[in-house]
């Protein structure tokens, strides 16, 4: 392997590495976002919800947090959230018309 390739091949294998989280971590953003998540689901679609243990980080394409969860009042009505996880202000909310129409307010929650 040339000296060049070598250079390379230990360049990309630094990039992957130094945006790798820990568990730990992934599971210290979680447990700051739900909450936001909650209060803005509360004020923007007027619903209580319930987030499930299931998210995804999408490190280091993106400072992206995908929650899943549900309404409580209805457990079919299913969503995604996205937020970012180094500001946790909420990009948008994906879900079913019955969801969508829910929505009362367009303001930002976040710290």
């Amino acid at each position: 392997m040339s000296n060049n390739l070598k250079i390379l091949s230990i360049f990309i294998l630094l990039i992957l590495l130094s945006g790798c989280m820990t568990k730990s971590h992934k599971e210290n953003i979680y447990n700051k976002a739900v909450p936001i998540a909650t209060e803005y689901m509360k004020t923007n679609y007027n619903s209580d919800v319930f987030f499930t243990r299931d998210y995804d980080i999408n490190d280091p394409v993106d400072s992206a947090i995908v929650l899943y969860g549900y309404l409580i009042e209805d457990e079919d009505i299913t969503f995604s959230l996205y937020m970012n996880h180094k500001t946790y202000k909420v990009n948008f909310v994906m879900g079913p018309q019955a969801l969508m129409d829910k929505k009362v307010n367009s303001e930002d929650v976040g710290p």
